[in-house]
C-alpha cells in the first residue's frame, strides 16, 4: 500500500497562480517585497569580495574564541513563503534572492577562511583503517548472547522501557506469540492510529499482504528450530531512502518513486537486515528530500512526536525515529546528511547511530559526501546489534570501503569502570543550547566523572567557516543530484524549493573552498580533539522538540532560528565523517526528551557505544512513556488469549 500524497493543487505556483497571488495580499505587503529585492541589488556582488590573504591570516589568527551566532530571519508561512519559493526560481529575481541569501548565511566566510589555509579540498571524509583499529587476540562475542542480555522481561508500569529485540526473539522461541501475530498486531496499531486527531503519519509505502508473509515464514522457521539470525521475526522499518526490494522509493517526495520501476532488489543495509531474518514493514516518512531538520512533509503529512504529537519529530529521519519511540517496532534504519538520524531519535527520546562514514554502504546518492545510514533503535543494545548487522563494505557503491576493522562490542559492558577514559567538551559549545538541555549534558558529564572519567576541556575553532562549509557542499550535492527534474521543483514544498535552487546557485569556488574547510576541520578534530580525548561530548540538538504551528500544515514554515537551533551540533560529524550517537538524556519541562551525543575517532564506534550505554544505565529508571505508544508484544499476546 502506497500513502496517497496530498494534492499540490493549491502550492502550484505557474505564472498564473502567482499573479493571482499578488492580487490577493495586500499593497503594504507588496511594498515590502519591492523593498527586498531592491535591497538585494544593491547588495548584488558583496559576497565574492575577499579581502588581501595577508589581511585574512591576520583575521583568523585572532579569532579562535567561540565564533557560532545565532541565525536570525523572519519566520515565513503560507503564501508568503510560496511566493518566496516562486520568486527564487525565477531568471533575475532568483539570483538576486540567492545572493541575498547567501549573505545573510555568511557563505562569504568558507572563501575567506579557505583562502587563508594551507589544506587542499577533501571531497571524501574516509580514512582508511589503522593497524590499531583491528582488534586483534580476543574471543568474538555472538550477537545472540550480546541481545539476550537486553531481555526486558514482563511489562513493567512502573519503569518504562521499550520492548528490545530479544523480547522479541525469546517470545517466539517460548511459543508465547508468534511472528503472525505481532505483524497482524502491527498493522492494526498503525491502521487505527492513522485514524485518530493526531496521526503519527509512520508510512509512506508498505504492503501489509508481504508483511504478514514475512512473518509466517518466520514462524515456520521458529516451529523448526532453525530461526534465521538474532533478528528472525523482528519488525524493522525502513526510511524511505533506502530501498526495499518490490517497493518505490519517494524520497518524501509525491513523484520520485514514478520515476523508475520498483526496486529489483534491496540495498545491501536492507538485504542484511532481511538475512538475519527481519521483518521489513516498508519505508517510513521524512522530510522532504531529507532536506529540513523538522520532519515536515506536505505529501504524506508530517510526522508527529510521540511524546507530544503537537511536535515535530525532528528530521529527516522523522518516520523511523517516530516508530521507534512509539513502540511499533525496537529497530529501524536511517539516514543523516547533517543530524538526520540524531536529531529526530533525540527529540523521540529514542537512540539513534551515525557509524564512521562508508562503515555501513551507502543507500542513496542524494548527498554522497555527507551521508551515513545507521539504525535508530529503543536502547543502545539494539542500535548496537542493528549497526553491526548491515556494517560491512560493498563493492559496487564504494569500492574503497571494502577494507574495514571488524565490529567490536567487547567493551560493551565495561561501564562499572571508566577509570582511562578522557571525554572532551566545549563549554561555550554546550552553553549554546537551552538552560534545561545545557543543565541536563554538565549532570550526565558529571555522572560520568564520578564512574571514573576524566574531562578535558576541548575548544573547537572557526565554526563558522565549518559550518557554512556544510551548508555548502549538502545543498550543492542535492542541487546536483536532482539537476534533471528542476521542472518540476515546484511540486515540492517551497522550503525543499529555496534549499534546491540555493544549491544551485553556489559556484566551483564556493564548492571548492567548502572542501578545503572540509579538510580543515578533519584536521582541526584530529590534532586538538582526538589527541587529547577518547570522545567528544555536546548535546544532540539545541532546543527539545517545536510545537508545529498550525500555520505550517499546509506549506510548511521557514524558520532560520529554528533549524539552526536544532542541527547546531550535528553537521561537524557529517563533514568530516566521524562516528556519532545520540543517547536521551531525561525530559525537559514539558516532558519532551533531552539527549546528549557522544563523538570519536573514524572506526571507534567500540568507545562511543560504550560510554552511551554507561549513560543510558545513569537514566534508566527515569524513562517516560510517550503519550502515544504500541506495546505490540502485550497486543499479540491478548491476540493469542483470544
Amino acid at each position: 500500500m502506497c500513502a496517497t500524497p496530498r494534492s499540490v493543487e493549491a502550492i502550484d505556483l505557474d505564472a498564473h497562480h502567482f499573479v493571482r497571488f499578488f492580487e490577493m495580499v495586500s499593497t503594504s505587503v507588496a511594498v515590502a517585497a519591492v523593498v527586498l529585492l531592491s535591497s538585494a541589488l544593491l547588495m548584488l556582488g558583496d559576497r565574492v569580495d575577499l579581502p588581501p590573504l595577508e589581511t585574512l591570516k591576520q583575521q583568523w589568527a585572532v579569532s579562535g574564541g567561540y565564533d557560532l551566532a545565532d541565525l536570525s530571519a523572519p519566520v515565513l508561512f503560507g503564501q508568503p513563503l510560496l511566493a518566496l519559493a516562486y520568486v527564487a526560481r525565477l531568471p533575475v529575481l532568483g539570483r538576486i534572492l540567492c545572493n541575498q541569501l547567501a549573505k545573510d548565511n555568511k557563505i562569504i566566510e568558507a572563501r575567506k577562511f579557505a583562502a587563508s589555509i594551507p589544506d587542499l579540498p577533501l571531497y571524501y571524509p574516509y580514512l582508511e583503517p589503522q593497524v590499531s583499529d583491528f582488534r586483534r587476540g580476543e574471543t568474538p562475542l555472538t550477537l545472540e548472547e550480546f541481545s539476550k542480555k537486553g531481555a526486558r522481561g514482563d511489562s513493567d508500569d512502573a519503569h518504562f522501557k521499550h520492548w528490545s529485540i530479544a523480547d522479541y526473539t525469546s517470545r517466539y522461541v517460548a511459543g508465547a506469540v508468534t511472528p503472525v501475530q505481532v505483524a497482524k498486531a502491527l498493522l492494526a496499531a498503525v491502521a487505527n492510529n492513522q485514524q485518530s486527531e493526531f496521526p503519527l503519519n509512520l508510512f509512506i509505502e508498505k504492503h501489509d499482504d508481504e508483511i504478514v508473509a514475512q512473518a509466517m515464514a518466520s514462524a515456520e522457521r521458529y516451529a523448526r528450530g532453525e530461526p534465521l539470525g538474532v533478528l528472525d521475526g523482528v519488525p524493522v522499518a525502513i526510511k524511505d531512502e533506502v530501498r526495499i526490494k518490490g517497493h518505490r522509493m519517494f524520497t518524501g517526495t509525491s513523484f520520485l518513486g514514478y520515476e523508475t520501476e520498483p526496486a529489483a532488489e534491496d540495498d545491501p543495509p536492507v538485504a542484511r537486515l532481511r538475512a538475519a531474518g527481519a521483518i521489513i514493514l516498508g519505508t517510513t516518512n521524512m522530510h522532504e528530500l531529507g532536506s529540513g531538520v523538522t520532519g515536515y512533509n506536505m505529501h504524506y503529512g508530517t510526522v508527529r512526536n510521540p511524546y507530544n504529537p503537537k511536535c515535530y519529530t525532528g528530521g529527516s529521519s522523522s518516520g523511523s525515529a517516530a516508530a521507534v519511540a512509539s513502540g511499533l517496532v525496537p529497530l529501524a534504519l536511517g539516514l543523516d546528511g547533517g543530524g538526520s538520524i540524531r536529531i529526530p531519535s533525540s527529540m523521540c527520546g529514542v537512540v539513534g547511530i551515525k557509524p564512521t562514514f562508508q562503515r555501513i554502504p551507502p543507500a542513496a546518492a542524494d548527498c554522497p559526501s555527507v551521508a551515513h545510514v545507521g539504525p535508530i533503535a529503543g536502547s543502545v543494545r539494539d542500535a548496537a546489534i542493528g549497526y553491526a548487522i548491515m556494517s560491512g563494505g560493498d563493492e559496487a557503491s564504494f569500492p574503497r570501503g571494502m577494507t574495514q576493522p571488524p565490529v567490536d562490542l567487547h567493551s560493551f559492558e565495561d561501564t562499572a569502570s571508566l577509570q582511562g577514559v578522557h571525554i572532551g567538551y566545549f563549554s561555550d559549545y554546550t552553553n549554546h543550547s537551552s538552560p534545561e538541555i545545557a543543565e541536563a549534558v554538565t549532570k550526565t558529564l558529571k555522572a560520568l566523572k564520578a564512574r571514573g572519567a576524566e574531562l578535558v576541556e576541548t575548544p573547537l575553532h572557526h565554526l563558522t567557516a565549518i559550518h557554512v562549509a556544510h551548508s555548502i557542499t549538502i545543498t550543492s550535492e542535492f542541487a546536483q543530484n536532482l539537476d534533471k527534474y528542476y521542472e518540476r521543483f515546484g511540486e515540492m514544498s517551497p522550503e525543499v524549493q529555496l534549499i534546491l535552487t540555493f544549491g544551485r546557485s553556489f559556484t566551483a569556488m564556493d564548492f571548492l573552498a567548502a572542501q578545503r574547510v572540509r579538510a580543515f576541520a578533519l584536521r582541526q578534530f584530529q590534532e586538538n580533539v582526538l589527541s587529547k580525548v577518547d570522545a567528544f561530548v555536546t548535546p544532540s540538538t539545541g532546543i527539545t522538540a517545536p510545537e508545529i504551528p498550525p500555520e505550517a500544515l499546509a506549506a510548511g514554515e521557514l524558520n532560520a532560528a529554528q533549524i539552526g537551533n536544532i542541527f547546531r551540533f550535528s553537521v561537524y560529524g557529517n563533514l568530516i565523517g566521524v562516528p556519532g550517537v545520540a543517547v536521551p538524556i531525561g525530559y525537559d519541562s514539558r516532558g519532551l526528551p533531552m539527549s546528549i551525543q557522544f563523538q570519536t575517532a573514524h572506526w571507534q564506534e567500540d568507545v562511543m557505544l560504550r560510554l552511551a550505554h554507561a549513560t543510558e544505565e545513569q537514566y534508566a529508571k527515569t524513562q517516560k512513556k510517550p503519550q502515544v505508544y504500541f506495546s505490540i508484544l502485550d497486543d499479540a499476546a491478548k491476540q493469542r488469549s483470544n
